[in-house]
């Protein structure tokens, strides 16, 4: 069963890196392949870029922007189930070093965090969307990571030689980027976007200053953080953040590309997901 678990996990995780990665490098002869992935991937205001047709019969399957909560209920619970499993079976020795449970300590705060952003605090518009597929994919996808971060522990197979310096960096760092998402969150919920409208303003203020996702930027910083203080034996714990960082590119290009196209004043300077950098 342990086995089963295991190459489920890396498969899992295979797969979904191979198709973003197919998505953002630019090979030739894919168009079709990354138009699908696209076009699932786009989401609120990005949906009237979407390429058409891409998906077939499922081009045309949305549902609300808002049912993003549901991705935070499911995370959260899951989660903390996963949490008391693994101290219900890790001895004192294993969970002293903290790798492990620490992670899924700071992911819980981050989906219950997420889910509040989410439900009270982001200002959706009615008619906003996001594909059908992106939306069972989100809802695996917080399943599958608090497994890939508790198995290797719960199956011993990790954890060992534990370092309180990456431990104590792998916090800090995922502190700071929940910090910079959350602040981005609030500048965003602030914008001048009426509920009966579709208008949007120029995003100011904060990390927007430099670039034009902020918030995708504090979601890497936090996946780097909470990959620190759980990989220590294993790179599995690698993989959520390598999605998110191809994931996060692609969603950034697109965002950029729409503020540029819909804002002849939009700042030259402004990058689209790192600083000075990208």
């Amino acid at each position: 069963m342990e086995t089963v678990i295991d190459v489920g996990i890396h498969l899992y995780w295979w797969l979904s890196i191979s198709a973003a990665s197919l998505a953002v490098l630019p090979i030739y002869g894919i168009d079709w392949f990354r138009n699908a992935v696209i076009l699932s991937a786009c989401r609120g205001k990005l949906t009237d870029k979407a390429p058409s047709q891409a998906l077939g019969v499922l081009s045309d399957a949305f549902v609300p922007q808002k049912w993003f909560s549901h991705f935070y209920i499911v995370g959260s619970v899951w989660n903390a189930v996963v949490l008391l499993l693994l101290l219900q079976k890790t001895t004192p020795a294993y969970f002293s070093s903290l790798l492990c449970s620490c992670t899924l300590i700071l992911f819980q705060v981050h989906v219950v965090r997420r889910f509040i952003e989410t439900v009270y605090i982001m200002k959706y518009p009615k008619d906003a969307r996001m594909h059908v597929l992106a939306y069972v994919f989100g809802l695996s996808y917080y399943i599958m990571v608090p497994m890939t971060y508790a198995y290797p522990l719960y199956a011993h197979q990790a954890c060992r030689h534990s370092s309180v310096v990456r431990e104590i960096m792998g916090v800090v760092i995922c502190l700071l980027g929940q910090l910079v998402q959350s602040h981005s969150h609030y500048i965003l919920s602030t914008l001048g976007k009426s509920k009966n409208t579709r208008r949007y303003v120029i995003p100011r203020g904060g990390l927007f200053q430099f670039v034009s996702c902020p918030h995708y930027f504090g979601e890497i910083v936090l996946y780097v953080g909470l990959a620190l203080t759980g990989t220590e034996g294993t790179l599995s714990g690698w993989y959520p953040c390598v999605w998110v960082v191809l994931n996060l590119i692609l969603a950034a290009r697109m965002t950029h590309a729409w503020y540029k196209e819909h804002f002849k004043t939009y700042p030259a300077t402004r990058k689209a997901l790192i600083p000075f950098l990208y």
